[in-house]
Order: C-alpha cells, then structure tokens, then sequence
C-alpha cells in the first residue's frame, strides 16, 4: 500500500485550462473558461465549487483515503490537487486524516491507551505487543472480555477488515466502517455478491423458514400485523429494541404489540408518504435553506402533495400485497423452504 506521505512526494498532476477554452464541469456541466475549471490526470474536468463540495462530503463520509476521483467509473486517487485549492492549514489537516484513516485499515496497528496521546504501535505478530510511536508506551494486544459483552449490550459489530467497533442503528442491514469496507450487519460478510435482503430470512443461506412461507401465502389476511412480526423478528436475532426490552413483562409487550399492529401499520404509511412528499419537494428546491415566500410555497405544496404520495404509496402497498401470495407459491414449487 502506497502511504499518504509517499503519494504526497509526487507532483500535482492539474491542468489550467487556456482563457481561450470553454469546457463543462462534469458534475454541473456548466461552462467555465481559464483557470476556475481544472483537469486531472485521470483527464477529468472540474470547477473549484465542485470539487469543494466534493472534499467535505469525503470529509463527512471518512472517504479521504483514497479520494477517489467523483467520476464512478475512476480510481484516480486526487487528493494531492487540493493543496492549490485549500488554505495550508486545512490542507495540512485533511492531510493527517487521511493518515489516520491508512492507519486503521492495517491489522497490525493499535492505537495508544494513553489520555491525550494521538500516537499508535506497529503490533509483532510474535510477541503481540508494540511500542508507541509517540508516547513509547508499550501496548499489549489481548483478550478483552468486558468488551464482548459491551458488544453484546450495545450492539456493537467489529468490522472484519480492521476490527473497529460500529454502533449498529436499528434496521440498518448493511454497514460501511469509516476504512471504506462494507458489509452485512447480520452475518459479516464483505462479499460483493452477498445479498443482505436475503441473509435475513435464510439462517442457512439457502433455504427460507417455513413459518415465512405462510406469512407469505396468507399475507391478505395476515398484512395488518407485518409490523409487529418484522420488530419482534428483529429484537430475537438481530438487536433488541426499547419497546421489547424487559424480561418480566415482555410477552405482554409482544401482545399489545400485536394488536395495536394494525394502527401502527397506518401510522408507518403516513409517516413514510411524509418523508416521500418532503424528499420530492428538497429536490425541487434544489436542498437550499428557503426563507419567506418560497418557504409558503413549499409548505402550500407539501400540504396537496402528501394525500397525493400516500395514495400512491397505498397503491403500491396493494400491488405488493396481491403479489406476495403469489410469491409463496413459487418458493413452495422450487422447494426453497425446510
């Protein structure tokens, strides 16, 4: 792996473009001419307020290291340009992000337990122990009981490429840790072609419980209560939640959870075409912070777009409904259930 300091040896690889040019940004395709447009080496063009808009969402996404070039298909890494668009300080700064972010994608490397100490030690894979390369503390790598069970408590999950420890939010599948890996929430897996939807429902991987075959099968008798089974199915293997937590009480919980399903299942329409009609709405906006009469506007639009989104939203509900029968009959005539 090339470090950050080797990459940062190399020399800037932008291009002004001649006064006499007209090219587009390829993020918001206007037109710029002399130096406010800029050309990687990679061969891609864009304007200074992109590529700063581009940096602090790297900067918020811990996506630093590597900076990948914003072109999907590019694996440019063009961290190294923005030292002629940011201050030295800022630069300076991201800078020893980015080398912190290196550090944790190394298996080999704990950070120092010493209060105020920023330092790390490169861990002998003999001796299991290294030096801080600030403090000259010794560190110790072993087996910390007390936090197998702080995982277990707080629902922790330890990525599977650099052992961070993630807090797990509630029906988050699938997980990125802040080394760029991503993977399933439930089992762990990094495979790109793992399906986490399925990793759910199939405990062995291959073949769907019996019991969701029947939900399936009777689901226009059984849709009102989809809420209640998806929580309690949750709070058993993957995460308890606040409304099941309590051992004494907690069947009666799970009843009154059932039965107040049905509300809850409106409830989660509604609230989900709120959402929907707002989204639609921000992006009509463009996402800007509007004041005045454009904010009455919005606010006039929202209010006849929301029973428009929750009828379509309804809509879409029923459709799946009707398929889902359907849908159980498959698996059952593949033999995809035990």
């Amino acid at each position: 792996m090339v470090s950050v300091s080797e990459q940062d040896e190399h020399l800037s690889f932008i291009y002004e473009i001649e006064p006499a040019q007209a090219l587009h940004c390829e993020i918001c395709f206007e037109s710029f001419e002399g130096s406010d447009l800029l050309i990687f080496s990679c061969g891609h063009k864009y304007c200074h307020k992109c590529l700063l808009e581009y940096l602090a969402w790297a900067k918020a996404s811990m996506k630093l290291f590597p900076l990948k070039c914003p072109d999907s298909h590019c694996t440019e890494d063009i961290f190294q340009n923005f030292k002629h668009l940011l201050p030295k300080a800022n630069y300076k700064s991201l800078k020893f992000i980015r080398k912190n972010l290196e550090l944790i994608r190394k298996k080999n490397v704990i950070w120092c337990s010493t209060i105020n100490c920023e330092g790390y030690a490169i861990v002998n894979q003999k001796k299991q122990s290294g030096r801080c390369v600030t403090c000259n503390l010794i560190i110790t790598r072993h087996i910390d009981h007390e936090k197998e069970q702080l995982k277990e408590l707080l629902s922790l999950l330890q990525c599977p490429k650099c052992s961070s420890l993630i807090y797990k939010e509630n029906f988050c599948i699938q997980v990125t840790c802040i080394c760029g890996t991503t993977f399933c929430s439930k089992c762990l897996s990094t495979s790109s072609n793992h399906n986490v939807y399925s990793c759910i429902l199939k405990p062995d991987r291959r073949r769907y419980p019996w019991w969701f075959i029947v939900i399936l099968l009777w689901a226009y008798l059984l849709f009102p209560f989809y809420p209640a089974m998806i929580m309690v199915y949750y709070d058993r293997n993957w995460k308890s939640l606040m409304v099941l937590k309590g051992f004494r009480f907690k069947r009666i919980r799970v009843i009154l959870l059932y039965v107040l399903s049905p509300v809850l299942y409106v409830f989660l329409l509604g609230y989900f075409s709120i959402l929907l009609a707002e989204k639609c709405l921000m992006v009509l906006f463009d996402n800007k912070n509007i004041r005045g009469f454009f904010l009455a506007l919005k606010i006039a639009l929202l209010v006849l777009v929301i029973p428009l989104v929750f009828v379509g939203v309804l809509l879409a509900c029923g459709i799946g409904i009707c398929v889902l029968p359907l849908f159980g009959l498959y698996l059952v005539a593949l033999g995809f259930f035990k």
